[in-house]
């Protein structure tokens, strides 16, 4: 997730409680949204995007102990909306409470932070109403076991987008040099003449934070500008190396100033108009345990299908795509709906030759200025849907068809990947894991792609095929790897160790490229059984203990198996 704040961050003091230098403070950020056109940015169709509330302290260094802590904090009143998974939920004037979580873009050794995380550990972003709803409001923060963490602030009178378009906001244009741009020229201006920088009577500090293509990979990260009251807003920073246009989409900026002696954060994305790009997500979902540390396939089995409409190319999520929703046809019949969430039957099959619709809504991982949107199949009563019994092999190739509101330009169609079934994946190739850990902490996972009667062995297709890791935790939510691609083994190791006893189970996802259509993704789901037992005698079901490195007195006992599946990215 490309999230708020950054390690840059650490000379800056923008807490606006009233705590001195060095304590835990409030920090607020405000986002917008404006077009980026022929190079230049185009406040035509600007709007209000996001306002985050975070707990800092960019003077301190984050301790282990600091990276593990947890805590509350009280929004005493405002008029705002977020996501909770289900549905834009308002908030009107009353106390709300939510966790806190260490910031996803620290660790130990760098800045401490803490952003607001609801029950299901997603984290929290207000929209719509928080334009204005939040000016004025008090917080307060609690750290059962660290006090002197624990705090009070106000949220500065921002101005809104609109009061932003009215006075002033920051401004960018492309430095060419053929079809590549070499820089970018910026200015702090009013939307009446972007020709003339305008200048303030507050300090600012400038930031062309980043340059993104179509998928939201940085191209180009900027340093921080300072501009003293009275001096002129503008400057001009050069690209270590020429970017081709074509590959622009999004363009970050920060403008930080000075509000009631309180420093604050707006934040634009300048974006390219174009359609995104979306497509049919399809996973076919696989269980089996984990003995010991090691995949063990002795009760591998079929779990379900999913399938969710997934977008990018150059998409920042707004609030309009949350609160829309879409429907989804898949034709054919001849499976049972599950439960997406835990994989337990709904008791509805459809039968064969039926062509079904369900709604489509946004999965509840995806937050306010995400770069990919995902949405699910969900039935009347918003149960995540999956399809199982016959549709492991009964609905390859057929094609499902997607549908939004026109002003989304998300309408699309696709056809089922032909799956391999369960039990030919374990006969000709299956994922892996193999916990590393030292001293009762997991620091990595060991994957490779097997047969169950050979797990010692490494299978070599002849397709691509590329592993993605995850480790769900009990305690502050998931760990994943990037893609690991084009690979038939490697190790990921752990972004921090984790305590043993706080791993609920481990998943790894195959996707394989065979032909020309979308690759398939294959997840197997390792849950811990509930009593580890000692490795039986070698036999050729047997996982080897080569490549491992895991300590001889390993166990994961006592782990409760919580079957909250894991989600994309």
């Amino acid at each position: 997730m490309l999230k708020k704040l950054l390690a840059c961050f650490v000379f800056l003091l923008v807490m606006v409680s009233s705590a001195a230098f060095g304590e835990m403070g409030l920090y607020t950020a405000h986002y917008s949204i404006a077009g980026l056109t022929n190079g230049q940015s185009d406040y035509s169709d600007a709007r209000f995007l996001e306002f985050t509330l975070e707990v800092v302290d960019f003077d301190s260094v984050a301790t282990e102990e600091d990276v593990k802590r947890s805590g509350t904090i009280t929004v005493e009143g405002g008029n705002y909306s977020f996501w909770n998974g289900k549905e834009m939920q308002k908030v009107s004037g009353t106390q709300e409470t939510f966790n806190l979580e260490f910031e996803s873009w620290s660790g130990v050794g760098e800045n401490v932070g803490y952003m607001l995380v609801m029950d299901n550990g997603e984290e929290f972003s207000c929209g719509v109403e928080a334009d204005n709803g939040l000016n004025g409001v008090s917080a307060s923060w609690n750290f059962p076991d660290k006090p002197s963490f624990n705090g009070r602030g106000v949220v500065p009178n921002y101005k809104t987008t609109r009061e932003q378009l009215n006075t002033f906001v920051p401004y960018v244009e492309y430095i060419r040099s053929g079809s590549s741009v070499t820089g970018i020229k910026w200015r702090v201006v009013n939307p009446s003449d972007t020709s003339k920088p305008l200048s303030q009577d507050v300090g600012m500090t400038f930031s062309v934070n980043h340059v993104y293509d179509a998928y939201r990979n940085s191209l180009y990260s900027g340093p921080w500008d300072f501009i003293e009251p009275g001096k002129t807003p503008e400057g001009t920073v050069m690209f270590d190396e020429p970017i081709d246009e074509s590959e622009i989409y999004v363009i970050r900026v920060y403008l930080n100033y000075e509000i009631d002696g309180k420093e604050t954060t707006n934040l634009w994305y300048f974006s390219r108009n174009v359609k995104p790009e979306t497509w049919l997500w399809q996973n076919h979902v696989n269980e089996a345990s984990l003995v010991n540390g090691k995949s063990d396939y002795r009760d591998a089995k079929f779990a379900h299908l999913f399938f969710d409409i997934q977008a990018d190319k150059g998409i920042v999520a707004e609030a309009k795509h949350f609160t829309k929703e879409g429907r989804m046809t898949i034709p054919g019949g001849g499976y049972t709906l599950a439960d997406d969430d835990n994989g337990e039957e709904l008791g509805i099959s459809v039968e064969k030759g039926t062509d079904k619709t369900y709604a489509l809504r946004m999965y509840d991982g995806v937050t306010l200025d995400d770069s990919l949107l995902e949405y699910q199949p969900v039935d009347e009563n918003g149960i995540k849907l999956g399809f199982s019994g016959g549709a492991e092999t009964g609905l390859n190739g057929r094609t499902i068809t997607w549908t939004f509101p026109d002003e989304l330009n998300l309408n699309g169609s696709e056809s089922v990947n032909k799956f391999r079934s369960t039990a030919e994946q374990l006969a000709q190739g299956v994922p892996y894991a193999e916990v590393v850990s030292a001293d009762g902490k997991i620091t990595a996972i060991n994957y490779r792609l097997v047969t169950s009667q050979n797990t010692s062995g490494i299978v070599n297709p002849s397709y691509r095929t590329d592993f993605r890791i995850y480790v769900e935790r009990i305690k502050g939510g998931r760990y994943r790897s990037r893609w690991q691609n084009d690979t038939a083994s490697g190790t990921w190791t752990l972004p921090e160790p984790q305590e043993v006893s706080n791993m609920r189970y481990i998943i790894i996802r195959l996707r394989t490229h065979e032909g020309t259509s979308s690759p398939s993704i294959y997840q197997w789901e390792f849950y811990p059984a509930s009593e580890e037992t000692p490795e039986p005698e070698p036999t050729p079901k047997t996982p080897s203990s080569s490549g491992g490195g895991c300590s001889a007195g390993f166990t994961l006992a006592g782990l409760a198996l919580i079957a909250i599946l894991i989600r994309k990215h």
